[in-house]
């Protein structure tokens, strides 16, 4: 499933609009509108930044809204009404900050001159926010995301400093990670059905920064996040790692591994919706975990290294080494086991003792006038050897 563009790209005026034609009486709100406008920081004295804030609730609003058209199953619909309730209250206190803000501005200060739109420029490279700014993550180790777990601890370090929740602190994480990576971005978007493919990236990316497209599958992906219902919590280590299936990106090939189990550090994200949905994510390598062999997804080599005494194959499978010498392969025994390239069989060596004789040859020879040689040089036609010819 692709997006179309510029769906997130709404204006605070048509902001304002929606929710004045949406101002019929609701339920009571699920979010603490005080709590949350302190939360995401909303200042008056920064409308730029609440602009950015208003149009990120929108798209939280606009991907929850294209879930729900797509939902196949009641239980599913059911879960993102109450995310969508919960979008819509955070909206709604947003946008009422802004008003608020506005109606502030025309009282006290006077309304500005309307200066000339200026003309556009053909350099469009400052248009691309930081945040959607693309990045190489090629690594030897064919991972996501090779800089995730240093992204990740940046940010922990960062909300124990500022006092802000952890949540948010693994959610940022996940955001600086996916708004710079499209290939991880498009994995992700799969994984979670809100794309059609994971390797295809090229939609998602334009002068080097995320298209309108790629913000908008950002905001499917990021918006359900911020939720109170959606749970985002770190793991010590994930649940059944040795049934479970790595990923990683070879090549610049998303896939999965070709054998489960995974070991080392396996630490992880993993973030549960409303829906009860579940997503995990390796803080080792932004690595998305998988627990039974997708049959669409191809097999490629991860991080996760081959048990000793094999090495991994090109498809990403670890098989015992072939090798080298001939030798070492094992020939045909007695019990027909054949050619196994083990130590666990003696070769069959060759009996030195015949079974029987074999029959006499004969060599004696009958005796022979000896034979003339000469050295003349008028030798008869033939004997150019120097040797004469029997009977010559």
């Amino acid at each position: 499933m692709k997006f179309k563009k510029g769906l997130v790209a709404a204006t605070v005026a048509s902001l304002v609009a929606l929710s004045v034609a949406a101002c019929s009486p609701t339920p009571s709100s699920t979010v603490d509108a005080s709590t949350y406008l302190d939360e995401v920081g909303a200042d008056c004295n920064n409308e730029q930044e609440l602009e950015g804030l208003l149009t990120e609730a929108q798209g939280n609003l606009d991907a929850i809204d294209e879930q729900i058209s797509s939902a196949t199953g009641s239980f599913q619909t059911v879960g993102l009404n109450n995310s969508r309730e919960e979008a819509a209250d955070r909206y709604n206190a947003l946008n009422s900050f802004a008003l608020g803000c506005a109606a502030g501005a025309s009282d006290d200060t006077p309304t500005p001159t309307p200066t000339p739109t200026p003309t556009p420029t053909t350099d469009t490279s400052d248009d691309c926010k930081p945040l959607f700014k693309q990045r190489s993550t090629a690594n030897a180790q064919n991972r996501i995301d090779p800089e995730f777990k240093q992204t990740f601890l940046d940010e922990v370090e960062a909300a124990v400093a500022e006092g802000r929740s952890m949540k948010k602190a693994r959610i940022s994480a996940i955001e600086k990670s996916l708004g710079s990576n499209a290939p991880g971005l498009a994995a992700v978007g799969a994984a979670l059905g809100l794309w059609d493919d994971e390797n295809n990236v090229k939609p998602l990316v334009e002068d080097q920064c995320l298209s309108d497209e790629g913000v908008a599958l950002f905001n499917q992906i990021i918006g359900p996040l911020k939720l109170r219902t959606t749970q985002v919590n770190e793991l010590d280590a994930i649940p059944n790692a040795g049934s479970a299936y790595n990923s990683g990106i070879s090549n610049g090939r998303f896939g999965v591994a070709g054998q489960p189990g995974i070991t080392g550090d396996t630490r992880a994200i993993e973030i549960i919706f409303a829906n009860g949905g579940r997503l995990i994510i390796m803080i080792r390598c932004g690595n998305i975990v998988f627990y039974h062999k997708p049959k669409d997804k191809p097999t490629v080599p991860t991080d996760e290294p081959c048990p000793p005494g094999t090495d991994m194959n090109k498809n990403g499978k670890c098989v015992a080494p072939k090798p080298d010498d001939v030798n070492d392969y094992q020939r045909a025994g007695s019990d027909d086991m054949r050619d196994a390239g083990t130590d666990t069989k003696p070769r069959v060596q060759a009996d030195p003792t015949p079974e029987k004789a074999p029959p006499a040859v004969n060599t004696t020879q009958t005796a022979e006038t000896p034979r003339k040689t000469t050295t003349s040089s008028t030798d008869k036609p033939g004997t150019e050897t120097g040797t004469t010819a029997p009977d010559a």
